[in-house]
């Protein structure tokens, strides 16, 4: 029995919202800044303003999923997580999944946790508050090594 539990709150929701938001407008307004500052005005706020939607919805997307606990033995597993403040758990056997870190091109480099169930992709967990690249790899390898003693 392997048993992963991470802390989320409302609280935490909000502290990664409000830091994401942060930056992003930070990053945006010196965007707009450089862009004024190379042609005029009026492209400069546009780009800015591009710039700070398209960052929210990718960050509101990131901060939205978190994964609360994962639980498998020799042959089932259980994931809870989060998802816009939602409450869902997958169930079902070792064999139905499979979990790799892959990498989201942000302004660097971003590494996830990609839960897939069925061959499907379920859940896509970023590195925030708990989940560090170094927890991803102890989920991975723990779950490899479960896999393969079923």
């Amino acid at each position: 029995m392997t048993e992963f539990n991470f802390k989320n709150t409302d609280e935490d929701y909000a502290k990664r919202t409000k830091s994401s938001l942060i930056i992003n407008l930070v990053v945006s307004i010196i965007f707009g800044l450089i862009v004024t500052a190379s042609s005029n005005v009026m492209w400069g706020i546009g780009i800015g303003l591009i710039m700070f939607i398209i960052q929210y919805f990718k960050a509101d997307r990131r901060n939205n999923v978190y994964i609360n606990k994962i639980y498998f033995d020799k042959e089932n597993i259980s994931i809870e997580f989060v998802d816009h403040k939602v409450i869902n758990t997958i169930t079902g056997h070792l064999s139905e999944f499979d979990f790799k870190k892959k990498a989201a091109l942000q302004r660097t480099p971003t590494p996830y946790l990609a839960v897939y169930h069925n061959n499907e992709l379920k859940i896509k967990q970023f590195e925030v508050d708990d989940w560090t690249e170094s927890k991803m790899d102890d989920v991975i390898n723990s779950f490899n090594k479960a896999d393969t003693e079923a």
